[in-house]
């Protein structure tokens, strides 16, 4: 798990690298950015007493979403 924490670190600077070109482009990705950003804000953010069972969900979730 802490091995994916740290590759997903690195390859968010990958993720606006990719934006940036699309919308240089043409192709205007910034709405679809703006969705995953609320997702992962409150959808995925932290819950105040959730356990173990909601880590592993999350992880489960921005797992499936990177692939």
């Amino acid at each position: 798990m802490l091995g994916f924490i740290g590759q997903e670190a690195m390859h968010a600077q990958a993720h606006d690298g990719a934006a940036e070109h699309l919308e240089n482009a043409g192709l205007p990705v910034r709405p679809f950015v703006a969705q995953m950003e609320w997702i992962f804000r409150r959808l995925l953010g932290n819950r105040r007493g959730a356990g173990r069972e909601w880590l592993i969900e999350r992880l489960a979730v921005v797992a499936a979403i990177e692939h």
